[in-house]
């Protein structure tokens, strides 16, 4: 299904493909098809790890945060979206536009997307992934992988 979806997006499914592992133990990686270019980790949010995440928040707030300059991040603005959030994370730290090794098909909702967030903000880019025809377009792809 992830596939499925990444090809609608336009990340070379046909170069690169997902993979379910099956533990988190050296002997379930080593079981993947090399080299491993992400790693998409979901688990459910707990009230602890909430707290924690909004002490760091605070922390990040006062102390400030240095991030790299070509690590390209979004924050996650729409709920239950953290699979689509973690999937174009991967794809856009992996693009030739961002530094990295792997050509988006042209014309694409992932090229299309880079192009436009590349200078923005990742609470810009989180509001421009709620809206209008990027919204419809994740929804489309959603819906047709699902």
């Amino acid at each position: 299904m992830l596939n499925k979806y990444l090809d609608k997006l336009g990340f070379p499914t046909s170069l690169y493909k997902m993979h379910d592992v099956l533990g988190l133990e050296d002997w379930a990686f080593d079981m993947l098809p090399k080299p491993v270019k992400g790693v998409v980790f979901l688990y459910p949010i707990t009230e602890k790890q909430e707290a924690a995440r909004a002490e760091e928040a605070k922390k990040v707030a006062g102390d400030g945060q240095t991030v790299a300059d070509s690590l390209w991040y979004t924050k996650q603005s729409v709920p239950n979206a953290c699979g689509t959030v973690a999937l174009t994370h991967i794809a856009a730290n992996l693009a030739r536009e961002n530094g990295g090794e792997i050509e988006l098909k042209d014309g694409s909702w992932f090229s299309k997307f880079l192009a436009d967030t590349k200078t923005k903000s990742a609470d810009e880019r989180a509001e421009l992934m709620d809206v209008g025809e990027t919204a419809d377009v994740l929804e489309e792809a959603h819906q047709t992988s699902a």
